[in-house]
């Protein structure tokens, strides 16, 4: 499933603003995380200095991986999903599955992470495609997690990104960071640019063309295009209940302090109609529609 690359493409994109200051240096580091290609810009530090800050966040974003890659057979969900149990999750899961029901029980189940159980049948090119189990099927207890249907898998790539980005902002943070802008497929960004603006971002559309722009200061900006890639005649981002892509919306972006909460709420409002959408968003405290489309 590309859908983080995608993300990373057609969805929130920097733009440039007013020229840095030659004096005040920017560095740059660019690399992977769930699939997807990641950016992180620092003002204020060379790329020497910030080399082994860079290291540390290579590690923390490995560490990471291992936990909820579908692309690593190894990691927690890989294994939950093989076996229908984990034993001992670590906290980051736990952490993770906990926002993914809150964001859930909000969003009246469109935010369902056993929306994977229909994805996989989708890309088998499967022609009908029921509802998925419910997220009420996974069983979370204090030694472990279980599903309680067969058959099933979780994808956690709809929270998982933005969890991401803001672990890799709380790590910037305890470094005594204040000027950084963080892409992992979900922005963070952090403080001022270095002429003292706010950084800026911009959405676009799965064509490439600009619909919106917005400020970002201590806080993050998710996008979903749905039908940005297709499974047959669906969009990539399904609607658990149905197993289909609603054509509500080519696009949408959410502002979030917290880059997990816009990532999943970015997520389920692609699937919403318009009456809907304004009411999910209002129960999501700080959550901000950016853009609709």
């Amino acid at each position: 499933m590309q859908r983080r690359r995608l993300l990373q493409i057609a969805g929130a994109a920097l733009l440039v603003g007013t020229p840095v200051r030659a004096s005040l240096p920017v560095a740059t580091w660019r690399g992977r995380a769930l699939g997807a290609e990641a950016q992180i810009r620092i003002s204020g530090l060379s790329e020497q200095d910030a080399g082994p800050l860079f290291n540390a966040i290579s590690q923390e974003i490995d560490r990471l991986e291992r936990v909820f890659s579908l692309y690593r057979v190894t990691s927690e969900i890989s294994q939950l999903n093989a076996t229908g149990r984990l034993h001992l999750p670590s906290d980051d899961l736990r952490a993770v599955l906990d926002l993914s029901w809150e964001i859930h029980l909000a969003s009246d189940g469109a935010f369902d992470p056993t929306v994977q159980t229909q994805w996989r049948l989708r890309a088998s090119g499967a022609a009908e495609v029921p509802a998925a189990p419910g997220f009420e099927a996974v069983r979370v207890e204090a030694k472990g997690i279980q599903f309680t249907q067969p058959d099933m898998a979780l994808t956690l790539n709809g929270i998982a990104q933005g969890y991401i980005a803001d672990r890799i902002a709380e790590l910037m943070r305890r470094q005594g960071l204040r000027d950084v802008v963080i892409d992992t497929g979900e922005i963070i960004a952090l403080g001022r640019r270095p002429d003292g603006a706010a950084w800026r971002a911009g959405v676009s559309d799965p064509g490439g063309a600009l619909v919106a722009r917005t400020r970002l200061s201590d806080c993050a900006l998710a996008t979903s295009s749905p039908f940005a890639t297709r499974l047959g005649e669906e969009g990539h981002i399904l609607d658990p209940r149905t197993g289909r892509t609603p054509l509500h919306w080519q696009t949408l972006s959410v502002r979030h302090e917290s880059a997990a909460i816009a990532d999943a709420v970015s997520t389920a409002a692609s699937l919403m109609p318009a009456p809907l959408l304004n009411a999910f968003i209002s129960r999501v405290s700080g959550a901000e529609l950016v853009y609709a489309g």
